[in-house]
């Protein structure tokens, strides 16, 4: 299965986004819900790591895009509603979201 491409990511609004780290697009996705542009730019930034993930464990394209998208509502419901806070937790983003995809996956 190959990992989607989205045009999304070429996007020059998305792109300016590009010198954000991981926390602060975070921050901003949770301060400026409504606009869209900085979780965009975080399922661009790790789409493709979460798919793979997710590759290996679907026993079909079809069950692997649909695990896809519930992760992704489940990240955009979780950041949007409520802040985790990483550092408290001694995590960084990318290890949170491989947790996630985990239980996603394993549910």
């Amino acid at each position: 299965m190959p990992i989607p491409t989205f045009p999304e990511a070429n996007h020059p609004i998305v792109k300016s986004l590009s010198h954000y780290n991981d926390q602060e697009l975070l921050t901003l996705f949770q301060r400026y819900t409504d606009t869209g542009q900085y979780f965009v730019a975080i399922f661009c930034r790790y789409s493709p790591m979460v798919y793979t993930l997710i590759q290996h464990s679907a026993r079909s394209p079809v069950q692997a895009d649909y695990l896809f998208a519930l992760i992704w509502r489940h990240i955009f419901t979780n950041w949007a509603s409520r802040h985790p806070r990483l550092s408290a937790e001694g995590m960084t983003f990318q290890s949170w979201l491989v947790n996630i995809t985990a239980l996603c996956i394993n549910q």
